[in-house]
């Protein structure tokens, strides 16, 4: 389960990490990582896969500590969002 942020996620960080994802990492993602989850930097387009979500985001934020971040597991028909705009998620 991915910890509640305490931050707001800013206006448009869902559709910026649905968009990257679909037009530029899901050909290059699926199907070899489907069930992982994906944690993307919206404004970089920089992303971590692992199978474990909380993993992949502390990646992710330790790369870009600044970061808008999309969280999603990959799948084969579907890319379910399973969180956005973790950063500032607390202590």
């Amino acid at each position: 389960m991915v910890a509640p942020s305490t931050k707001t996620p800013q206006p448009g960080t869902v559709e910026l990490g649905e968009r990257i994802y679909r037009e530029r990492l899901r050909a290059v993602l699926e199907p070899a990582h489907n069930g992982r989850c994906v944690a993307i930097d919206v404004d970089s387009g920089d992303y971590e896969v692992d199978a474990d979500a909380l993993a992949a985001l502390d990646r992710a934020e330790a790369r870009h500590p600044k970061g808008r971040f999309f969280l999603g597991r990959m799948g084969q028909d579907s890319f379910v969002r399973i969180g956005a705009g973790a950063a500032g998620r607390g202590p």
